[in-house]
């Protein structure tokens, strides 16, 4: 799992410290999502805050399910080096709580690359005479296509980010897949 919860200081603190020990307990249910929504929800919505959360089930032989509920898109480069995007499948929590949250399907193939961030890297930032300049999601997709490895990846994303300002939290997952390992 990989969170976002809105908001700074403390009041964004006390309910990250709400939202990870509640993660915890959620992946022992079938759905992840109403065991968040039905633990979280109420609390965020009073505050006016909400989260959002990407949670992946994985399974030795590939197969993985998932959950975005309004976090970026997790992206998966494929051995090939094709990319693929999967978008959020729910709204953030605090925000419009569903009836259930399916979990969708998917399948990686040895050497397959999840990337899995919070907008602090998305939104990274730099001055340019034209104004304020996003890192954004192209950027990292273009990053994607041009590595093989997990550690290449990871250093090509930190090269890049180089001369940029981090105003926001900043996290990266990068999981490769290696069946030999599973």
């Amino acid at each position: 799992m990989i969170g976002d919860v809105s908001g700074k200081g403390v009041p964004a603190a006390l309910f990250t410290g709400m939202f990870v020990s509640n993660m915890v307990l959620a992946v022992e249910h079938d759905d992840v999502g109403e065991a968040l929504a039905r633990s979280l929800h109420g609390y965020l919505e009073d505050a006016e805050m909400f989260a959002s959360v990407a949670a992946l089930k994985f399974h030795p032989d590939g197969r993985f399910q998932y959950l975005n509920m309004g976090h970026p898109p997790i992206y998966i480069r494929r051995a090939s080096g094709a990319v693929e995007t999967l978008k959020a499948t729910a709204p953030p929590l605090g925000t419009f709580r569903l009836p259930g949250y399916p979990l969708r399907e998917g399948r990686l193939q040895a050497g397959d690359l999840l990337c899995l961030y919070t907008d602090g890297l998305s939104e990274a930032e730099r001055e340019t005479p034209g104004g304020t300049e996003l890192f954004g999601l192209a950027r990292l997709e273009a990053v994607l296509h041009g590595q093989v490895t997990r550690e290449g990846t990871f250093r090509e994303i930190m090269r890049q980010l180089r001369g940029w300002t981090i105003t926001d939290d900043f996290t990266l997952a990068l999981v490769q897949y290696n069946p030999e390992a599973a």
